[in-house]
């Protein structure tokens, strides 16, 4: 949809600069629109994203396990062997980030019912995650948003990949 808004836009601006007085201003109130109505509501959800992935890096750079946890839904919180994995999770976590590459843009998963979401999860990835004692990351964040059940909302599983061979993750996913 934002793609075929994208490529609307210059037939529209050739109309309003053929029409004639105030085509300008007119051009510019169109592209003011579009770009605060429908590009901000995205961006809004992309920092919101980033900030979420950044507290849980603040979260295993601090050893700070009581936010991280309940960072996760109450629903994942629950199952039986999420204390051992979320142990696990921090052993296996060493040092304290320096830096990582651009967290990714989110990828949107879930179900809808008459055009709405009704289950509805943003998946980040954040590679190149560089610890002050060598090692290197790669950190995979489900979060849920949407979903029928309110216990479900939040984080659903936070998968760690170490020097590109060793792994943890910690949680479900929120259609299980």
């Amino acid at each position: 949809m934002l793609k075929k808004t994208f490529l609307l836009i210059p037939l529209i601006i050739s109309v309003f600069l053929l029409s004639g007085c105030n085509a300008v201003e007119k051009a510019g109130d169109l592209f003011d629109y579009l770009t605060t109505s429908h590009v901000s509501e995205y961006d809004k959800e992309y920092e919101e994203g980033v900030a979420l992935c950044e507290e849980v890096i603040r979260c295993l750079d601090e050893d700070d396990k009581d936010t991280l946890k309940m960072m996760f839904s109450p629903h994942v919180r629950e199952a039986e062997n999420f204390d051992e994995e979320f142990n696990e999770l921090f052993d296996f976590y060493e040092g304290k980030s320096v830096s990582h590459d651009d967290i990714s843009l989110p990828t949107r998963g879930g179900s809808k019912k008459d055009g709405e979401w009704i289950q509805e999860g943003l998946d980040y990835t954040i590679d190149n995650l560089k610890c002050d004692n060598g090692d290197k990351y790669s950190l995979s964040i489900l979060d849920c948003v949407t979903h029928t059940e309110s216990n479900h909302i939040g984080l659903q599983i936070v998968n760690i990949i170490k020097n590109s061979n060793e792994h943890v993750s910690v949680g479900s996913s929120f259609w299980e």
